[in-house]
């Protein structure tokens, strides 16, 4: 979502979205986004394939990924913002509604997250500042 959001708002930058584990991309993610008219690449790369990039930043958004994070990308800006993985939370609920309310929760603060990045990376916002 971070990724679709960044691309949305900032078309700009170069993005790209990687995980330090392959899956594919969770079916209420891409409901909840195709609300906002925006729609997810099905992307399994792995942030192994991004080791040799020339990246200016490296922005994780879960902790556990910050944390496991296989490849050390060494003289780039790292920014860290957690977001609460929705899939954890959606899976305590019976309805489909209410665990497309999960991912609207964790959709949305992502998006204002992003719309705030540029802040973020010239070092205005700290990413764990209140939006």
């Amino acid at each position: 979502m971070a990724e679709a959001w960044t691309r949305e708002l900032f078309p700009e930058f170069d993005v790209f979205s990687a995980g330090v584990e392959p899956h594919s991309v969770n079916k209420y993610a891409v409901r909840v986004m195709e609300e906002k008219n925006i729609s997810l690449t099905v992307s399994t790369e792995q942030v192994e394939n991004y080791s040799d990039k020339d990246l200016d930043y490296v922005i994780t958004v879960c902790d556990r990924a910050s944390r496991s994070c296989p490849v050390k990308f060494e003289g780039i800006r790292l920014l860290h913002r957690n977001f609460t993985g929705p899939s954890k939370i959606a899976r305590t609920k019976e309805t489909e509604e209410e665990k497309l309310e999960c991912y609207r929760i964790t959709r949305d603060e992502i998006h204002s997250f992003i719309k705030n990045l540029p802040a973020f990376l010239n070092g205005t916002l700290k990413a764990c500042d209140s939006i």
